[in-house]
């Protein structure tokens, strides 16, 4: 329980970590400056705050899915599962940003990523 618990706050603590910085990074840094820097940075930041929200609210709905019966193996899962749909996420961003974004990519990305966690899932069993 204790294990479950403190597992749970350092996610959210990571939440709120990368959410500041997140922040702090568009405020007050300065692309113009050294724009590789910014991005790289910014990505970062921006996966680990992804990360750690979509595993909390993953979590939860399998928290009530399962009828709030949760093991530990469940948010190893989920932090599994936000870390490839923040991976997808902020891939699906880069490639309109560098304008190679199309149904097509986006739609190969994801069967990219369900089969990743196609093969996780066979992995556990």
């Amino acid at each position: 329980m204790k294990t479950r618990f403190y597992y749970l706050l350092w996610i959210f603590i990571t939440f709120i970590a990368s959410a500041i910085s997140l922040v702090l990074i568009l405020n007050n840094i300065d692309p113009d400056v050294n724009f590789k820097m910014w991005s790289i940075i910014l990505i970062i930041s921006s996966f680990f705050m992804l990360n750690s929200f979509l595993a909390l609210c993953i979590y939860f709905f399998k928290k009530i899915y399962y009828r709030w019966e949760i093991y530990i193996k469940n948010i190893n899962s989920s932090l599994r599962q936000g870390s490839l749909i923040a991976i997808f996420i902020i891939s699906c961003v880069v490639f309109y940003y560098i304008w190679v974004f199309s149904f097509m990519t986006g739609f190969l990305l994801f069967t990219i990523i369900v089969l990743i966690e196609l093969i996780f899932q066979s992995f556990q069993e």
